[in-house]
């Protein structure tokens, strides 16, 4: 989301098949939650229904990989909250999260940077005819070495 402040269904969709594309070139199998701040419609909001679309664009896919939404980072990435939900696709906890909006990200990504361990990977940018990465003001040099090895790759 870092190019599209508030995606619509189908370019949520695009991105979670070029990321999930992406995961996959980096030796990981994708289990991707796009994230909401509802969960599988609970509490109902007009927010969640680009992202729920946006699943069902992707059932119309066939993708070969695990994903599901809407629901809350804290489901995402919990095992025992996911087991309350017995019609969630994912397997396990997500190691994707795709977010709704620009500042969602924004948000998540400046939350879980300082507390990270492993360190966080992104944002990335995929989809582009050419390589292209994106490094924060201020960074350090092992995250502009790992950037300028991710837009390589």
């Amino acid at each position: 989301t870092s190019m599209h402040d508030l995606p619509t269904a189908e370019e949520l969709a695009a991105i979670v098949a070029e990321t999930a594309a992406a995961v996959r070139r980096f030796g990981y199998t994708p289990r991707v939650a796009l994230i909401a701040s509802s969960t599988f419609g609970s509490p109902k909001n007009e927010y969640s229904e680009r992202i729920v679309e946006a699943v069902r664009l992707l059932d119309g896919r066939k993708v070969d990989f695990e994903y599901d939404g809407e629901m809350t980072p804290d489901v995402a990435l919990n095992a025992d909250a996911l087991s309350h939900y017995p019609s969630c696709r994912l397997k396990g906890p997500a190691n994707v999260l795709i977010m709704p909006s620009e500042s969602a990200a924004t948000i998540a990504i400046g939350l879980l940077t300082p507390m990270s361990h492993p360190a966080v990977l992104g944002p990335f940018l995929a989809g582009l005819g050419k390589s292209v990465q994106v490094v924060s003001f201020g960074a350090k040099m092992n995250e502009i070495y790992n950037a300028a090895a991710i837009a390589a790759l």
